[in-house]
């Protein structure tokens, strides 16, 4: 009865993103997308989806479709510095993540610890002595 009213969509969706079926919760994404091409919170599930499932590109252009609508959003700058860290940008990955604490996404800590993180899986951080 309720199938095609947007709001059923976009709990349908984010049902299918929380139990990992990703395929079905992209195809919701994409059809309240065609229904509102200006909600940020969709183009952002959408992107979700895609980081899930390691298509980092398309997570980057859906937070871009995001942040386009919405300069201040800062769950899509986060998730796009996801993205671009795990492509290996970090620069891009520090940017973005700059913007997201910036707009209250993530926390100043992360943001002045992220250069030691990223050091560290590549055994170049430095051991502090006490």
């Amino acid at each position: 009865m309720h199938a095609e009213k947007e709001v059923y969509i976009a709990v349908t969706g984010d049902c299918y993103f929380s139990l990992g079926k990703l395929d079905e919760a992209i195809a919701c994404f994409n059809k309240l997308i065609d229904m509102n091409p200006y909600s940020a919170s969709y183009w952002l599930g959408l992107a979700r989806c895609y980081f899930e499932q390691q298509i980092f590109d398309k997570a980057i252009e859906a937070c871009d479709y995001a942040i386009v609508i919405d300069d201040e959003f800062a769950d899509a700058y986060a998730v796009k510095g996801h993205a671009f860290f795990q492509l290996g940008n970090e620069e891009s990955a520090i940017e973005n993540y700059t913007q997201a604490e910036k707009f209250g996404a993530l926390s100043s800590s992360f943001i002045d610890t992220f250069p030691q993180r990223i050091k560290l899986p590549k055994g170049k951080w430095k051991r502090i002595r006490f």
